[in-house]
């Protein structure tokens, strides 16, 4: 059965770890900016690199191609993966958040902004340019794509809504009841449907 093979002592505030395309590396992110990101070789877990960054990180993504890690750090900070440079930062307003990337890696889609002015912002990831942004909307907390990415459901205090991924214009938003606080969306398998629930201490529902 499984064995455990070897251990590795995670930086403080680890929250989450991410592996490139060929399963060689490990990225363990850190809400510490000291140690926003620390990186391991996957077979060995030997440390080879820390990234410190000017701020604690709050998600990340590595793009499906393989070419960048992604990084809620305050802005959108991109890493190229073959030097483990910085190769561009991104402003989408205030406290970048959720990050997630299309299939294709080609747009990267934020939710930034104080609590009451949330927004997605989509990045083309050759430019490294906001193309797109939704309207503010007060507690936005997450997103998937859903139906063969053609289209994005955004989860809002007491609100879901749709979206384009093209262009990020509200295709039709409802209220689902209960309200939530700080809901997280997760895809049903099958592609049609999602779970949504809150994660804040004022709920804990699902719907």
């Amino acid at each position: 059965g499984p064995s455990q093979e070897t251990t590795f002592t995670a930086p403080l505030d680890a929250f989450k770890v991410l592996q490139d395309g060929t399963g060689d590396t490990y990225y363990i992110l850190s809400n510490r900016a000291s140690q926003a990101v620390t990186v391991l070789d996957a077979n060995s877990l030997e440390q080879l690199l820390v990234i410190p960054l000017g701020t604690g990180i709050a998600d990340g993504a590595v793009t499906p191609d393989g070419r960048y890690l992604l990084l809620s750090a305050g802005a959108l900070v991109v890493i190229d993966l073959k030097s483990l440079e910085i190769v561009d930062t991104v402003s989408v307003g205030v406290s970048a958040r959720k990050i997630i990337v299309n299939r294709a890696s080609t747009f990267a889609y934020v939710i930034g902004g104080i609590r009451s002015q949330r927004q997605i912002h989509a990045i083309d990831l050759e430019t490294f340019e906001v193309v797109a942004e939704t309207p503010e909307t007060d507690g936005l907390s997450d997103m998937v794509l859903v139906e063969g990415e053609s289209l994005m459901v955004g989860a809002a205090e007491s609100r879901m809504i749709l979206f384009s991924p093209g262009n990020l214009t509200k295709i039709v938003d409802y209220e689902p009841a209960p309200d939530f606080t700080e809901p997280v969306v997760d895809i049903i398998p099958g592609g049609t449907r999602v779970l949504v629930r809150g994660t804040g201490r004022q709920s804990n529902n699902s719907s």
